[in-house]
């Protein structure tokens, strides 16, 4: 008898451990018939959404105790809808996070279609960014997903849904980390953008990426500030489990920086600005030789710095550049690279090049490869006539068109 009670207690919990892994690798489903219309595409203005989806019949009910996330995550200011109709029952519960609609209290059954007027935001920055996301979950944080689709807002009522249903052997991934505030944030995997979204006034940002299959992913992340500045690339390379929800976190792109002169006389100073994650330390770089000088981001993403000894900095070429700290020591990348010339208070450009660089041979080698792009970087917004192949006084992105117009590698 103790034999077979021992047995049958075993075979409870094998059966509980099936069932509990059944329940984890449920698959995803998608939301028919969905769509977002706004009243304009202006970019940065302020666009009414009114938005459909249809629950599929193979769905599970929704009941009061799930939720809905509109998720709107190159938007900004999102409002609570005016009207919600449909075939529904319950009193519906609004709120707004971020860029998060969020509703609860309501039921509906498979196959009811659901219908939100009068959400408003403020468009995004970039035409390419009017991704809206559209998600049924059981769970406040909108984690354990149930159904999502991801449609793009237009003026028409035809909008695009881009995803489909994810397989069950089909993981997800959340990447989260912290920018200045209002950066525009692009994810791509190799030459493919796979996601786009704005930080928050704390510099945040997050992005969660459906239907990953179960393998090593390489994603390059790359911001755009306000102002249009750029920071170089941060890669990450991930491993995504089937059915689970992989989390990349604590991420710090590299800050912006901008100069506002790039030759100087010695004694003479130069201003440094740019932007970063609030609160954050940024450490301003330039050499030769290595000097560094530290400044913190304030409470809007700006920081700013006045380089202003140079009396005893050698005649010559330097470069400059920075990276931000948070309070716990962790730094970015280093901030794209930026070159400015010292000199005795004249403009000389240098001496004549010594061939015709007018087809990118810089080095006068006859082939046109990366010696001569090395040389092209280094005189990087100067006026040195030996790397001006247009011979417009500056060397700048028309200079690298035409090398590139005549490469050999």
């Amino acid at each position: 008898m103790r034999y077979k009670f021992y047995k049958k207690i075993a075979l409870f919990v094998i059966l509980s451990l099936f069932s509990v892994y059944f329940v984890s690798v449920k698959a995803v489903g998608g939301l028919d018939n969905a769509r977002d219309t706004i009243n304009t595409n202006v970019l940065g203005a302020i666009a009414t959404h009114n938005i459909r989806f249809t629950l599929p019949v193979s769905s599970l009910p929704v009941q009061p105790d799930d939720f809905i996330f509109i998720d709107l995550p190159a938007f900004t200011n999102p409002t609570e809808p005016t009207q919600i109709t449909g075939d529904y029952t319950g009193t519906p519960v609004v709120t707004t996070i971020a860029t998060f609609v969020r509703i609860t209290g309501i039921s509906f059954n498979p196959g009811a279609t659901i219908s939100l007027y009068g959400i408003t935001a403020n468009n995004p920055p970039h035409p390419d960014a009017f991704d809206v996301y559209l998600r049924i979950t059981d769970d406040p944080d909108g984690l354990n997903l149930r159904n999502e689709t991801r449609v793009i807002a237009t003026k028409t009522t035809g909008s695009v849904v881009v995803s489909a249903a994810i397989e069950a052997d089909i993981g997800m991934l959340r990447i989260i980390g912290y920018g200045s505030p209002g950066m525009f944030v692009s994810f791509a995997a190799g030459t493919t953008t796979i996601g786009t979204t704005v930080a928050d006034d704390n510099g945040r940002f997050a992005q969660i990426f459906p239907g990953m299959p179960e393998t090593m992913h390489t994603i390059t992340i790359s911001g755009n500030d306000i102002y249009d500045r750029t920071t170089p690339p941060t890669v990450i390379e991930v491993f995504t489990r089937a059915y689970e929800l992989t989390t990349v976190s604590d991420i710090i792109l590299p800050p912006t920086i901008e100069i506002d002169n790039n030759q100087i006389a010695p004694g003479e100073a130069i201003q440094i600005t740019g932007r970063g994650t609030p609160g954050y330390k940024t450490i301003i770089m330039t050499e030769p030789p290595v000097n560094s000088f530290e400044v913190t981001v304030d409470e809007n993403g700006d920081y700013e710095y006045l380089l202003s000894d140079t009396i005893d900095m050698e005649l010559g070429d330097h470069k400059l550049y920075s990276l931000v700290q948070d309070l716990l020591g962790t730094q970015s990348l280093f901030s794209n690279t930026l070159f400015f010339r010292v000199s005795n208070g004249d403009t000389d450009p240098g001496e004549e090049p010594v061939c015709n660089v007018s087809k990118g041979d810089l080095n006068c080698d006859t082939t046109v490869n990366l010696a001569d792009f090395s040389i092209l970087v280094y005189y990087w917004g100067t006026n040195e006539k030996s790397a001006d192949i247009n011979n417009d006084s500056i060397i700048n992105l028309a200079d690298f068109s035409i090398m590139m117009f005549y490469w050999q590698g």
